[in-house]
């Protein structure tokens, strides 16, 4: 919960930073073209899967998405292999 908290944070101050227009990817997060980087050294983290998180960014008026799959790496499923979004977290 915390690594997708952190990466929607990066995610909506990068938008802040460049005059609300969006990341298209998480590696733009890495560097955004102005010497900005909104991780440490260490870059974007996994899940604790060791999976890469997911990224939408908005399009035709959607908001974005930052996500996992879970465990299994897959769309759906329950417990562990549950998707989690920065949505969801914000409603628990």
């Amino acid at each position: 919960k915390s690594d997708i908290h952190m990466i929607n944070q990066a995610v909506r101050e990068y938008a802040i930073n460049n005059g609300g227009r969006f990341p298209e990817s998480l590696e733009m997060l890495l560097d955004d073209g102005m010497g900005n980087s909104y991780f440490e050294k260490k870059g974007i983290p996994k899940d604790p899967w060791n999976m890469e998180y997911q990224y939408d960014p908005p399009t035709n008026g959607n908001n974005y998405r930052v996500y996992t799959f879970g465990k299994d790496g897959v769309s759906g499923g329950e417990g562990d292999n549950a998707d989690m979004d920065h949505v969801s977290i914000r409603q628990k």
